[in-house]
Order: C-alpha cells, then sequence, then structure tokens
C-alpha cells in the first residue's frame, strides 16, 4: 500500500511525541545494498517500516531515527529528473512521478481494449540501471498520483472517483532494457456495476488498468524504480531465480508456458530470453531446446491485434511474436481460445485435457525435471490452471505457507523459477537474464517516436465494431448527384499513399443528415482517413474534408460482416 504524506506525517509525529526509549533500525535497505548497519534508509523511520517494511531489525543497539527522517524527503537515490517521491510502495520502494509521452489503444472493440502506454525516464535511466529484469519476469509497480484519485470523468463518462487510489498495481514492462522509456501493454479492465451497486459511465470507480488507458499525454503516475522485491519472509511478492541453467552439459530444457491475454507482456521477453543465444559457451547447441507457448484469449481479436501490429513499437511483446519464425523448431505457439471457433486456434478452452494435448502428455508418473512450467495470468487463473499441471504427475508444490493460501505461485524441480532469498541479499548480485545480459552490452536506445495518441480503427455507424482482418473492402466515393467516382480497392490494415484527391459532395444520409460542401477524400504520408468532416481535429491533409463513403461492393471472408447500405467511417492505414 501507498505511504501518503499524511500517513507518514502522522507516523513521524507519533514516533516523536511517545516518548519512548531509544530505539532504531538495524538492517533492511533492500533496495540500496542492504548492510547490518542502523538506520540506513529513510524509509525505516518506524518500527512498522523498519521491519515489515524493509526487513530489519528494531533494536536498542540502534539510536532512535533522527527527528527530521522523512521517508519522503529528497536524498542521493532519486532519479535525476523527478525530484522526491511521493509515496511508498510495499517493501519500502520509493514511488516517483513520471509523464506519460505516447497512448495508443491497438485492440479497442467490445471484445477488448489493451492499451500500450510509454512513460518517460531521465537522461540515461533504463530498465537496466534500476536493475528490472523482464526476462526473469520483474515488473514495476504503478500508482495514481494524488490528482486522480477524485477525478470525476467527463460529461459524456463520469466516475465517482478512482477504486483503491492509494494501492499501487504490478505490470510488467515490454520495452527494451536499453531504451530510455519504460512501456506497458495493458488490458483495461472495468468493475461490474451489478456487483458494485454503480452505473456505468454516471458513478462507477475506475482501477488502474483503466486509468493508464484514458489518461492523457502529458499527464503523471507513480512508478517504482525497483524490482518487486520483499525484505521479510511472510511475503509472497520476490524476484525470481531461473531454475535452470545455460552451462553446457546441463539440461536439456523444455519450457512450457500458459499465458491468459495479456501475458504476453512477461511470457513475451522470457521467451525471448530463453531462445537468445541459441549456442552454449562451449559451441553446443543451448541447454533450452524449445519453448511450448500455449496462449488462451477469449476471442480471437485479442491476439489478432499482435501479429497486425502497422505501428514503429519497439516493444518485446510484439517484437517477439513479429520475429518468433526465426527460432524455427525451438518456438511452438499455440492458441486456446474459448469464446469462439477460429480456424487459427487448435483448442477451445484450457483444461486439463487440452493441456496433456497441447504439450503432447501421455503419462502422469515420472515427469522429467528438465521441464519446467510457468503460468501467467488472473490471480483465478493460475489458482485454477497449477493444479490440472500437477494431474499431470508434475514436481510443483506452492512456494510457501504464504503461496498455498493465496494459490500461488508454485516453485519445485518442474518450476520455472524458485524465489530469491529476502530482501538486499536477493537482489545483490543476482543473476541476469539474456534479455538484459545481451541488452546491457548495446548502447542507450532513445525513445521512439512513438504515435503519442491511440489509432482509432473505428467504426460503422451503429455499435458495430469492425473487425480487421486480411478482409478487403471495395468502396465508391458519391458525388452531389449520387453518382459514383473511381471505386478504391484496398486491404483494410494496408498503408497506402493516395495519388490523387477524389472531389465529393455527399447527397445525404438515411436521417436526412446533408453534408452539401464539396470534399476531399485524401491521405497524409502513409496513413488513409476518412469520415465525416474531419473528426480526426486536423490530422488529415488541411484543405481535407473527410466525406463518408459506401461500400459498392465487399470482397472476401467478411462480406457478412456489412450492411451495403451503411455508410462506413474509419481510419485505415
Amino acid at each position: 500500500m501507498l505511504l501518503s504524506k499524511s500517513v507518514r506525517l502522522l507516523l513521524i509525529t507519533s514516533l516523536f511525541v511517545s516518548g519512548s526509549d531509544a530505539l532504531g533500525c538495524k538492517g533492511g535497505d533492500t533496495f540500496n545494498g542492504g548492510g547490518d548497519g542502523c538506520n540506513l534508509n529513510s524509509v525505516s523511520c518506524t518500527e512498522e517500516t523498519c521491519v515489515k517494511d524493509m526487513g530489519g531489525l528494531w533494536t536498542a543497539d540502534c539510536p532512535d531515527p533522527a527527528a527530521d527522517c522523512d521517508p519522503l524527503a529528497p536524498s542521493d537515490v532519486d532519479p535525476s529528473c523527478t525530484g522526491q517521491p511521493e509515496s511508498i510502495d510495499r517493501g519500502g520502494k520509493k514511488m516517483y512521478r513520471r509523464k506519460i509521452i505516447s497512448s495508443e489503444k491497438p485492440q479497442d472493440s467490445e471484445e477488448g481494449v489493451f492499451c500500450h502506454v510509454t512513460l518517460e525516464l531521465c537522461d540515461g535511466e533504463t530498465s537496466l540501471t534500476q536493475g528490472v529484469d523482464s526476462g526473469f519476469g520483474d515488473y514495476y509497480r504503478l500508482g495514481a498520483t494524488a490528482e486522480w484519485c477524485d477525478y470525476k470523468g467527463t460529461d459524456e463518462f463520469s466516475y465517482d472517483g478512482m477504486s483503491e487510489c492509494e494501492s499501487a498495481r504490478s505490470y510488467s514492462h515490454v520495452n527494451p532494457l536499453n531504451e530510455n522509456t519504460v512501456q506497458f501493454i495493458i488490458k483495461k479492465e472495468t468493475g461490474d456495476p451489478v456487483k458494485y451497486d454503480c452505473t456505468e459511465g454516471v458513478d462507477c470507480k475506475f482501477g488502474m488498468s483503466e486509468l493508464m488507458c484514458f489518461a492523457p499525454v502529458g499527464s503523471e503516475i507513480l512508478v517504482s524504480v525497483n524490482p518487486d522485491h520483499a525484505g521479510v519472509d511472510t511475503s509472497t511478492h520476490y524476484a525470481y531465480r531461473p531454475n535452470f541453467s545455460r552451462e553446457p552439459g546441463s539440461g536439456p530444457y523444455t519450457f512450457n508456458f500458459i499465458g491468459q491475454g495479456v501475458a504476453i507482456t512477461e511470457l513475451n521477453p522470457g521467451s525471448l530470453s530463453a531462445l537468445l543465444e541459441p549456442f552454449a559457451s562451449d559451441g553446443s547447441f543451448s541447454t533450452i531446446k524449445e519453448v511450448n507457448y500455449l496462449w488462451a484469449n477469449s476471442y480471437w481479436s485479442n491476439a489478432e491485434w499482435v501479429f497486425e501490429d502497422g505501428t514503429n513499437s519497439t516493444d518485446l511483446a510484439r517484437a517477439f511474436i513479429r520475429e518468433g519464425l526465426k527460432y524455427g523448431i525451438r518456438f511452438n505457439l499455440m492458441h486456446s481460445i474459448s469464446r469462439e471457433k477460429r480456424p487459427e486456434a487448435a483448442y477451445p478452452r484450457t483444461d486439463v485435457n487440452i493441456i496433456g494435448e497441447a504439450f503432447n502428455l501421455t503419462n502422469t508418473t515420472d515427469q522429467d525435471p528438465n521441464i519446467k512450467w510457468f503460468v501467467v495470468g488472473s490471480k483465478g487463473y493460475k489458482k485454477s490452471l497449477y493444479p490440472q499441471i500437477l494431474e499431470w504427475g508434475f514436481d510443483l508444490r506452492p512456494c510457501s505457507a504464504a503461496a498455498k493460501s493465496k494459490g500461488y505461485p508454485y516453485c519445485g524441480p518442474n518450476s520455472l523459477y524458485e524465489w530469491e532469498v529476502p530482501g538486499a541479499a536477493g537482489l545483490k548480485n543476482r543473476e541476469r537474464s539474456a534479455v538484459f545480459t545481451t541488452t546491457a552490452a548495446e548502447p542507450t536506445k532513445a525513445p521512439t517516436n512513438a504515435p503519442t495518441s491511440a489509432p482509432t480503427k473505428k467504426k460503422l455507424i451503429g455499435n458495430n465494431q469492425i473487425k480487421f482482418s486480411s478482409c478487403k473492402l471495395e468502396l465508391m466515393l458519391l458525388g452531389n448527384s449520387g453518382e459514383g467516382y473511381v471505386p478504391a480497392s484496398f486491404d483494410v490494415m494496408d498503408s497506402k499513399t493516395l495519388q490523387q484527391h477524389y472531389p465529393a459532395h455527399y447527397p445525404g444520409d438515411r436521417d436526412n443528415k446533408d453534408y452539401p460542401k464539396a470534399a476531399d477524400v485524401g491521405a497524409k504520408g502513409e496513413n488513409l482517413f476518412w469520415g465525416l468532416n474531419d473528426p480526426f481535429g486536423g490530422f488529415a491533409h488541411p484543405d481535407t474534408f473527410l466525406a463518408s463513403l459506401q461500400p459498392s461492393a465487399i470482397v472476401g471472408p467478411c462480406a457478412h460482416r456489412y450492411d451495403p447500405e451503411l455508410h462506413i467511417i474509419f481510419q485505415g492505414y
């Protein structure tokens, strides 16, 4: 939980008013090298923060903390451009303001909303300098700044503030580790209005994922600068330690991954790391023989946007999919689609039998300890999937009593990871993933010129969503007498540039609206834009008013999706 300024002041005040005997914090300091000295970190101003956050000892061997001990005071561990921290997260992590410099929605439909958000870092700062290793499953903690807590939304869509505004949430990062940004792909989740007794768009509360999807470029959120790693032995939040070795003669290992939806943010950097370095140090084949990856989604569209990425994104989640073929037989991507039948997906909803079929399991005894399992998804998904894997006889067990009570994570011979030890010792001289060491040898990359707002893949007039796929549309521009101009046929995901503008008058639609002005249907760069009266705010050519289009014919497998009488408004690529 984040420690707000008001709570922090209360703790400090109570500490020095109580008149207690001299006691101070010894040890702890998880994120700054540890040690066994006294009062090593300003976070440990009180017994609670010393013992429960930093894993230290509150003892008479150490003097009282200084009278000005303040967890949120400026210090030499603060990033160079952020100023002092605004909150303290679990484990004693300091949380700093970071600016959103890019935001897009690669999927935005009734079947799911995924948001790709890029945050600014200070000069020279990267995930490498922070020690946050996505190749071994590290993640950041994100929190709302105070001004979002009572945010009421807009006249068109309002909220009753933010749910649990002072709590941070965990998110895997997808940026190249040597890039001077931190990137996240987040699936938007909203609360059930029935469960929370509210009306959507009126008085429901929003959560962190929803905030990340609507927060505009230029706004700020709170971000940690360390891996999420507890200093005490009662937590379930520790950095991972690989349960495999790249030393020649080890293995050969088979990695079996099961991921739900946005699990690609953790599994794809991990898979990339596993498949790097195809040869071991002695010239033999890598000890990691193959990665079998079952990706579970509700709808095919939840996966499709990754394959159809038409941006200049550098994120590792999409880059790994784009480059997956180069790993040959070492990489096997499979799909499980639960709410529709698709020819691309070999499996329906994942269950114990599907696990056996997908991973070629034929017996439930004497399983090879070199088969390593890892499941990523929602809390409920992990609690459900691990016991199903156990039914096949693999040697897995909850990592601790706390993990058993929680339902995950699992350790053991057939687990991909074990835990690092609590506290500073678990982070000091820690083994690094291949993706970490590879990028550490490369120069720091400047921030990518990613889009600053979501390129909208929308909309049929009405409430239907266009399904972007390999379909083709033949469109005919309408003149002021209804006659057609030159038809244009194109794949909806193609990048094209129109070589000329077609003047068009639109004679009116079925709602008796009239747009009598002449209009250019044009393009800027490689982006085609269509719509009514330039809804994209001048993003197209300055002299372009955007006329409506009608499909004169619909070609290919998506013909059934459109009513030829409807007017289409959408942005193409």
